[in-house]
């Protein structure tokens, strides 16, 4: 071979290493800065979720801590409510008693004074029973009436302030309350009536009679 061919051929040579070994370094330089940048994101996703854990935690903390607060507040509200419920009965035995497919039964408490005769409450009670058993029987399912007579607790739980917590609690239920009252120092007797239907906003509370009791227990 011509020692000048040689030349170039070796110098050929010399220049194509070098820009293989440039383009080696070159790519080699790429992948690495292209996986320092993957590691990068990895890194940056992992921070990201870690922090977004970090905060969901909190929010179930938070949501854990202000159920537990509202349940305790919860709690103690429906256990002043149940101390000054006028019922002897909690309000799901009543909510829960209907279950057959027909009409609800109208609810019927009977309200009597605590300083009042007790000598009268039997006669009232069987009375009142008697004729609800006969002309609206609650086993017949026609036009039920549910006479609860002794859910009532005393006579301390009267006026409209206990029938304003009755209904409160009873307010899909349609409800009758007739009350008597004996006020201290009063010579009468109030006959009031408290109602509402189905589900009423409102209900309906007055007074009926007002009779001169004390005469005729004299009398009597």
């Amino acid at each position: 071979m011509d020692p000048s061919s040689y030349a170039t051929l070796l110098a050929f040579n010399a220049i194509s290493s070098h820009f293989t070994r440039r383009s080696q370094r070159q790519i080699a330089a790429q992948e690495g800065a292209q996986q320092r940048a993957f590691q990068q994101q990895q890194f940056e996703a992992q921070r990201e979720e870690q922090r977004q854990q970090a905060k969901e935690r909190r929010e179930q903390e938070w949501a854990m801590a202000t159920r537990q607060r509202q349940t305790a507040l919860d709690l103690q509200e429906n256990q002043k409510v149940l101390d000054h419920c006028p019922l002897r009965l909690f309000p799901s035995q009543i909510l829960q008693s209907h279950r057959y497919d027909g009409p609800t039964p109208l609810r019927v408490f009977l309200s009597l004074p605590a300083n009042g005769p007790r000598d009268l409450e039997g006669p009232v009670r069987q009375a009142l029973q008697q004729f609800l058993s006969t002309h609206y029987n609650f086993n017949l399912g026609v036009r039920p009436i549910e006479l609860l007579d002794g859910a009532w607790k005393d006579g301390q739980f009267q006026g409209a302030a206990s029938i304003k917590a009755l209904h409160e609690r009873l307010r899909s239920e349609p409800t009758l309350v007739p009350e008597t009252q004996m006020p201290e120092g009063d010579d009468h007797l109030y006959i009031n009536l408290a109602y509402w239907g189905p589900a009423q906003d409102q209900y309906r509370y007055q007074t009926l009679e007002k009779i001169a009791y004390r005469p005729v227990v004299e009398d009597a």
